[in-house]
């Protein structure tokens, strides 16, 4: 085989070794991206269902104040027809 095509096979070699390790590096980091924003996303849905269902004894007992009062102020604007 001819020297020049030997070290061009060689180099070309090396820079395709080279290619596959970068995108292997790539798909990793990609993958471990995606890992992460799936963690991130079931983290901040975690945590606003969590805090609902933590809160939901106090935002009901708003609401039947809201609808006491409520009934209340229409009971009064009865009174001066």
């Amino acid at each position: 085989m001819d020297p020049e095509i030997k070290t061009l096979l060689e180099k070309n070699l090396a820079l395709s070794q080279e290619n596959n390790s970068l995108l292997q590096k790539m798909n990793r980091r990609a993958k471990w991206g995606t890992a992460t924003r799936v963690v991130y996303w079931v983290i901040i849905l975690g945590i606003t269902f969590g805090s609902f269902y933590y809160l939901q004894p106090y935002i009901n007992q708003v609401i039947s104040l809201y609808s006491k009062a409520s009934s209340t102020l229409n009971s009064f604007s009865g009174l001066g027809r």
